[in-house]
């Protein structure tokens, strides 16, 4: 699993930690407005009774952060086992397929005439290209057709 793999999983990570955010300030302004009509039984709360709202929004936070992680978890199950099927559905697809059905024409044309012992200046005089690039298309498909 390379670094690129991982970013779908850390923007998942900070979308989730976003909405407990999120949740925690909604939750902190439904009880700030829910006191400021109260008025004054507001003032006269102890110590003790704000020391249990505290716990009590904690609590919250960790179920809600419980359940995020969850789907999470359960999304990225999901998203592995969809990777792992469309690899094998590759690797079907480049067993049935042939390598010449996969060139261009262009590099089939190339190949063909590098086959026949052509020099690469003069394959790229007729196709009227780079020497550069006909010997790029040469060396790219030499390598995939070498055995081993």
């Amino acid at each position: 699993m390379n670094a690129w793999d991982l970013a779908p999983i850390a923007a998942v990570s900070l979308i989730a930690t976003g909405v407990v955010l999120l949740a925690f300030l909604l939750i902190l302004k439904r009880r700030s407005t829910a006191r400021a009509r109260r008025g004054t039984e507001t003032a006269k709360l102890d110590e003790t009774a704000k020391t249990q709202e505290i716990h009590a929004l904690m609590s919250e936070l960790e179920q809600l952060a419980l359940r995020i992680d969850e789907r999470i978890e359960l999304r990225m199950s999901q998203l592995r086992q969809l990777l792992t099927e469309a690899d094998e559905r590759i690797a079907q697809i480049a067993e049935k397929c042939p390598e010449e059905n996969v060139l261009d024409p262009r590099d089939r044309y190339i190949l063909r005439l590098n086959a026949q012992g052509v020099d690469p200046i003069e394959i790229a005089r007729r196709m009227q290209m780079n020497v550069g690039e006909v010997e790029l298309v040469v060396n790219l498909h030499a390598s995939r057709l070498e055995p081993g």
